[in-house]
């Protein structure tokens, strides 16, 4: 019994010692377990600031590295803007552009639009336009009838004249000497016989000049007028004597310079603008140093033998006869 007792003692004990050592046994597992956790902690906790330590050493890298990129952005930003300054202008331009082309188009449609109508207008006026034209070119054919007829009619009693004209024969010399001998014997004028050839030649030689023709005819059909009288325009009709004797006081006075440079400023159209010269022969006087003269040197535009006023104290120098005859034909015949 007593060693029933014992066993069972022992076996007691020996199962208290087992529930001691699985008890150790599960504490030592337990702190095996807690040293595993408290292991892996330190090696998080290690693990973490060594990550701490790497990205603190990382966070300068990073931070020159954000530098290096923002001051190369600071440098691309100039030529950013400047491209994109350029590229604003560019648009601009395109818009401008666009918006001529749209105004352009916009114009030429109005003058389109503008030029249709005007040709629908125009030919809505053509027909009215048409009859006007031919209303206006009746009236016109009618008119350039009217005006050929008048021209015509013109024309023929032009012709008509003009053929009378040329039926009248211009006056012979002989013939306007005859008138002269008329009208002076009508006014009660008396005129002498002419001149011989010699006479007239030798005035000539003396003047320095050569009469036209009708002149020399007239001193051989009558040399001068009555001496002592006044019969033209209440003037001497001078004879060749008295055409010499005046001319040389003339010729005497312009070769002492009297007339200075000669110069006339009042002379008429184919007189030259001179005092006095010597182709101009005195014709008649007055008895107060005036006369009409033959001008033997017309000036342009007058003619040869032309009759002229001379006054001795004024510049007034006018043709006042194409010709000597015609002049005496025409001329007031009697004393005043």
């Amino acid at each position: 019994m007593d060693g029933v007792k014992k066993t069972g003692v022992k076996k007691s004990g020996a199962k208290k010692a087992t529930k001691k050592a699985s008890a150790k046994k599960s504490s030592a597992k337990k702190t095996t377990k807690k040293t595993s956790a408290k292991k892996a902690s330190a090696k998080k906790t290690s693990a973490k600031k060594s990550s701490a330590k790497k990205s603190s050493a990382k966070k300068p890298a990073a931070k020159k590295a954000t530098k290096k990129a923002s001051a190369k952005k600071s440098t691309k930003k100039p030529a950013t803007k400047k491209a994109t300054k350029k590229a604003s202008a560019k648009k601009a331009s395109a818009k401008k552009a666009s918006a001529k082309k749209a105004s352009a188009k916009k114009a030429s449609a109005k003058k389109a639009s503008a030029k249709k109508s005007s040709a629908k207008k125009s030919s809505a006026k053509k027909p009215a336009a048409k009859k006007s034209a031919k209303k206006a070119s009746a009236k016109k054919s009618s008119a350039k009838k009217t005006s050929a007829k008048k021209t015509s009619a013109k024309k023929s009693s032009a012709a008509k004249k003009t053929a009378k004209k040329s039926t009248k024969k211009p006056a012979s010399t002989a013939g306007l000497i005859a008138r002269i001998e008329a009208r002076s014997s009508a006014a009660g004028v008396k005129l002498p016989r002419g001149a011989s050839a010699a006479a007239v030649a030798r005035a000539e030689r003396i003047l320095g000049v050569a009469f036209p023709a009708p002149v020399r005819a007239w001193f051989l059909a009558h040399d001068g007028g009555p001496a002592r009288e006044y019969p033209v325009e209440g003037r001497e009709l001078l004879s060749l004597a008295r055409i010499i004797s005046e001319w040389r006081v003339w010729k005497e006075l312009l070769d002492d310079g009297v007339f200075g440079a000669n110069e006339s400023h009042e002379v008429g159209r184919g007189v030259q603008p001179r005092w006095w010269i010597r182709e101009w022969i005195p014709l008649t006087y007055d008895g107060a140093g005036n006369h009409h003269v033959l001008d033997l040197a017309p000036a342009k535009r007058g003619v040869v033998g032309q009759v002229l006023s001379f006054w001795h104290d004024d510049g007034d120098r006018r043709v006042v006869g194409k010709d000597l005859l015609s002049w005496l034909a025409g001329v007031a015949w009697g004393e005043d």
